[in-house]
């Protein structure tokens, strides 16, 4: 009894273990075929071999491009090909027809920040020469262009950015940029009328990451300076800061839950969960291994985690265990997973919650379903 009470004035931390076979792990969505280079998109399958995509489904094929980007509901995939005057940008559906092919912004001969991020409705954004940004509409069209340089005399790192799926939210952030010695960074968004507004400004914090929460409507970002606690932000789509706090951890990553109460924050094989408001812990879990994917899910008071070892530039994951944490009773459940799996950064992956105590690993080369009871 008397140890019962102690419990309840500990600090929730748990310390992830093999446990009973209340966890089952299925291969789902027609994926268990695939290799690790081979996706589900929307409506078909496609496979990333060299310099050539093959979109197997539609038996078509894409060589010769310079980038390419997945819109968020992976329905389309769009291309930059050639350089220069004569650079082409391409948009295909999943199955890899071709929808819409145009003259795009000129983009020099090796310029390593040329990509492109398409939204779902078929709209394109094209970042060139470090910190340029193209709009494009659905017929090639020029909407708007703008520049989210610093025009820092000592120099910045290229410009991000993090798009909505509908494209209503685009925000785009300079990681570094480098003043008087010191590390600083920036994040804009854009308004209604497509011109950039200032979100978060700071001569001596640099940007470790930022993410989009919540369909756009929320950003959430971590900031790190050299002898300094790493700290979390978290404001609306229209830079009106909701919170900001502090944490001991080095952070490798960040997520808000649906409902934006809570903070999902990791580094590379621990997670806190906290208010989204204090910044209050609310639990914490280690793992033996690195993370890979992680998220928490309140309607269940369950943290889903994937671990392993993920060679990046294979990108390619092995040595796997799935993890169910359920922080209201204390327990874990743990699943090894035979086998190897893709990842791919333009598709995009993580775990989405199907119904009571129902997830799936979405985007990988093979999705995973798990339900744990517990």
């Amino acid at each position: 009894m008397i140890k019962k009470h102690l419990l309840g004035f500990l600090l929730l931390s748990i310390t992830a273990v093999a446990s009973a076979q209340s966890l089952t792990v299925n291969t789902v969505d027609n994926t268990s075929r695939n290799g690790t280079s081979i996706f589900n998109l929307k409506e078909g399958r496609v496979s990333f071999q060299g310099a050539g995509i093959q979109f197997i489904s539609g038996n078509n094929s894409i060589a010769n491009y310079l980038t390419y980007g997945v819109s968020g509901d992976r329905s389309l995939v769009a291309f930059l090909k050639g350089s220069g005057e004569n650079t082409a940008l391409s948009v295909v559906n999943s199955l890899g027809n071709t929808l819409h092919e145009f003259d795009a912004v000129s983009i020099p001969s090796g310029d390593p920040s040329a990509t492109v991020y398409p939204s779902n409705n078929g709209e394109v954004m094209v970042r060139s020469n470090i910190a340029g940004f193209h709009f494009y509409d659905t017929f090639g069209e020029l909407i708007t262009n703008v520049s989210s340089s610093s025009q820092s005399e000592g120099g910045e790192s290229i410009s991000e950015a993090a798009m909505s799926g509908d494209g209503e939210t685009v925000v785009l952030y300079t990681p570094k940029i480098k003043r008087d010695g010191k590390l600083g960074s920036q994040v804009q968004y854009l308004d209604r009328n497509m011109n950039l507004q200032s979100l978060y400004f700071s001569t001596e914090r640099y940007i470790k990451t930022l993410k989009l929460a919540g369909n756009g409507q929320f950003v959430i970002f971590v900031t790190a300076s050299e002898g300094t606690r790493d700290q979390i932000h978290i404001s609306d789509r229209y830079g009106n800061e909701l919170s900001s706090f502090s944490t001991d951890e080095e952070l490798m990553g960040v997520g808000l839950s649906n409902d934006a109460q809570t903070v999902t924050a990791y580094s590379e094989s621990r997670v806190l969960i906290l208010d989204a408001l204090t910044g209050e812990r609310v639990a914490g879990t280690s793992f033996r291994s690195e993370l890979i994917a992680v998220d928490y899910f309140p309607e269940d008071n369950t943290i889903v985690a994937l671990t392993g070892s993920f060679n990046a530039d294979a990108g390619v994951a092995e040595n796997l265990d799935l993890h169910a944490i359920d922080i209201e009773r204390r327990a874990v459940e743990r699943r090894g997973y035979d086998g190897t799996i893709g990842l791919n950064e333009a598709i995009g992956y993580g775990f989405t919650r199907l119904g009571s105590y129902r997830y799936k690993l979405d985007g990988a080369s093979k999705h995973l379903e798990l339900r744990v009871s517990f």
